[in-house]
């Protein structure tokens, strides 16, 4: 088999630049680029092509070295990984609230031990609003790779010695087997599909497999008639012409029009994978996509792509994070330029000379990259070990930092779990008695533990059912959302309408955002009428979420319970402890937090409220309005903070300190 090396490729470099931008535009909000996070989905496949050309190329001729293949991918990934690392360091330690300096400290021994799309799996999805505030997030990309490549070469070189006959059929299965997982998983746990290698190998693979059959080229064991001829059909001016230009709509079209919500990867994610591997594969000199990517910019860009790719989010993050009022479509632009240009000195300086110029023996590069993972893992376990260094802040700062922490010690235990039986499931107090049952996703998590406080030597217990992230009903439904939820509430439900002790059962959660659906998709219905989770039929899904609403209420009643429902909690338009913080630290000291008024609260629950008054005026169900505690008619609106300490830990759970207004009015509520 002989291997077909190809010169340096420009257009290699400008595909990379199609794909660096738009991760940048994504992740700065520019919301043309709403499917930008395709663009990683690029760099796998071109990953995977180049890595596998050279591996292919050393095993054919004899020369394939694991020891050399680990030196240049400690040569290409670390030095500036090390960099970037390293200079966040200090903006961490000025812009970050404890529980944040801790999570980076947590994320820097992620990074350095490749294991970060396993620790960000268990932070945050990569779409929800925390993950504006991680430096790192954007390294679970990286930890893929080198995941890959820890085991690829050998099973490369392994199956290139024992089985090389069957080299494509076996890669051909591993790739289908990981995209069959992919499209399989993203329907039970969407973040894991997201992050992990094994829904995210396929890609990587299909790079492989596309450098092994271009190197199949004139080699001693040719294709099969057919596919011979197929390939030489396609290897024409004209044909190349047009599965060049067609690769280049298949990477871009998604950029422009996939959306966060739709899952990924999956059988969708065969179009940008599909398209670079036409671009790779036919956009050669004379082609029009050649001629596009090989413009100067465009190589210019791919050539920086790895260090632009390092540096935009913790320059995105810590802009953040001294913004208190959000970063404006100017300033992304300035901080993207500012990216491009860090990642041009960075190449300049740093990638360049440790890849071409700078001739360190192996020893030497193995241990000081070692050594310097060291120092940022031992930085790391510090911060952990501390919760971030509190003593850093001053009075006031710790003030805030604690309305921040001030969350349910019970979080963990109570929340998205299954349990075998619910006979000693998250109970307080004595329930052997009396027992009021708290339903409801995050929002509740506070509001119970606080309640748990309140009912502390009152013949009353008190027992929890959370699942964040979906609706108290185990009838409603949502493409998106995992099934364990329906089948905790289901559980939950049958459980409480069989309980003898339970007589109460008190509703929280955010209503507005299950029953509203202002952007007509992915919405919130019935079981019954899956039809109506995308479209604009307000009508349609309120009736038919009210359906479910009489069905699962009118069985509480039926049973003897009593219900309360908590009508929706006033939401903030920023994070509040993050927005007083900001404001002491980019010396804007004024506490004047962005107000929200009853109008507006009131504007935003209209539909929810609207559903949850026809629940109300039935005998044995009363309400709580969180907003005649915590707003007034007055032009201060609804309160986001007490006394310099904030009532929310974000901008929509309220922290320990909000959850004890409530919860004080709900305990006189239940008559004890």
């Amino acid at each position: 088999m002989t291997y077909i090396r190809d010169k340096y490729r420009p257009e290699i470099d400008g595909l990379r630049a199609l794909a660096i931008l738009p991760v940048i535009f994504g992740h700065a909000g520019f919301s043309l680029f709403s499917g930008g996070f395709v663009g990683v989905d690029v760099f796998f496949v071109i990953s995977g092509y180049l890595i596998t050309r050279i591996l292919a190329d050393e095993i054919a001729e004899g020369r394939f070295s694991l020891l050399k293949f680990y030196e240049r991918r400690v040569r290409r990934i670390a030095p500036a990984l090390i960099l970037v690392m390293v200079v966040s360091i200090p903006f961490a330690w000025f812009t970050m609230l404890p529980e944040e300096f801790r999570d980076f400290g947590q994320s820097l021994i992620a990074v350095n031990l490749f294991l970060s799309n396993v620790f960000f799996l268990g932070e945050s999805g990569y779409f929800e609003g925390a993950a504006e505030y991680k430096p790192f997030l954007h390294t679970w990309s990286l930890a893929v790779e080198e995941q890959f490549y820890l085991l690829f070469p050998l099973v490369l070189f392994a199956i290139w010695r024992f089985a090389r006959r069957y080299l494509m059929a076996i890669l051909g299965v591993a790739a289908l087997i990981s995209l069959i997982w992919a499209e399989y998983n993203w329907r039970h746990d969407p973040n894991a599909t997201f992050y992990l290698l094994p829904s995210r190998a396929w890609e990587l693979l299909a790079g492989a497999l596309l450098a092994l059959g271009m190197q199949n080229q004139g080699g001693e064991r040719g294709y099969p008639p057919l596919v011979a001829r197929g390939l030489q059909l396609m290897m024409r001016p004209d044909v190349r012409q047009v599965l060049s230009l067609a690769g280049l709509a298949m990477i871009i079209t998604p950029i422009l029009v996939i959306e966060h919500f739709i899952p990924w990867p999956g059988l969708l994610t065969l179009i940008p994978v599909s398209g670079a591997m036409l671009v790779i594969g036919f956009a050669r000199d004379g082609t029009w996509a050649y001629r596009i990517l090989t413009q100067p910019f465009f190589v210019g860009i791919g050539l920086i792509s790895y260090s632009a790719y390092l540096w935009h989010q913790p320059v995105f993050v810590f802009a953040r994070l001294l913004s208190p009022d959000g970063v404006s479509t100017k300033g992304y632009i300035v901080l993207t330029v500012l990216s491009l240009g860090l990642a041009y000195l960075t190449w300049r300086y740093i990638e360049q000379p440790f890849r071409k110029g700078l001739k360190l023996p192996k020893r030497q590069l193995f241990a000081g990259a070692a050594a310097c993972a060291m120092g940022l893992v031992a930085v790391g376990l510090t911060l952990h070990a501390t919760g971030g260094l509190p003593q850093r802040l001053s009075a006031e700062e710790r003030m805030i930092s604690a309305g921040n922490e001030y969350t349910s010690p019970y979080g963990k235990d109570c929340l998205n779990r299954i349990p075998t039986s619910f006979d000693s499931y998250c109970q307080f107090g004595d329930t052997s008695g009396r027992t009021v049952a708290v339903v409801g996703d995050s929002m509740s998590t506070e509001v119970s533990w606080k309640l748990a406080e309140h009912l502390t030597g009152q013949p009353i217990g008190m027992q929890q059912f959370t699942w964040t992230g979906c609706p108290p009903f185990a009838g409603l439904i949502r493409r998106e959302d995992p099934e364990p939820c329906a089948k905790f509430h289901t559980k939950a439900h049958q459980y409480i309408l069989e309980s003898k002790n339970i007589d109460t059962v008190i509703v929280v959660s955010n209503w507005a955002d299950y029953f509203s659906c202002p952007e007509a998709r992915q919405c919130y219905t019935s079981a019954e009428r899956p039809e109506l989770v995308r479209g604009r039929r307000e009508p349609e899904r309120a009736a038919a979420i009210g359906a479910v609403m009489d069905r699962e209420f009118d069985a509480y009643l039926k049973a003897g319970k009593k219900i309360i429902v908590v009508y929706p909690i006033p939401q903030m338009s920023h994070h509040v402890p993050r927005y007083m913080f900001s404001s002491i630290k980019s010396a804007r000291r004024n506490h004047d937090l962005p107000g929200l008024s009853l109008e507006d609260h009131l504007k935003r629950t209209r539909v929810a409220r609207g559903l949850l008054d026809r629940q109300v005026i039935k005998s044995g169900v009363t309400f709580y309005d969180p907003a005649q505690r915590l707003c007034s008619t007055s032009s201060e609106g609804c309160a986001s903070e007490k006394g310099g300490k904030p009532l929310y830990y974000d901008n929509l759970h309220l922290n320990g300190y909000g959850a004890d207004f409530l919860s004080s009015d709900i305990v006189q509520m239940l008559g004890t």
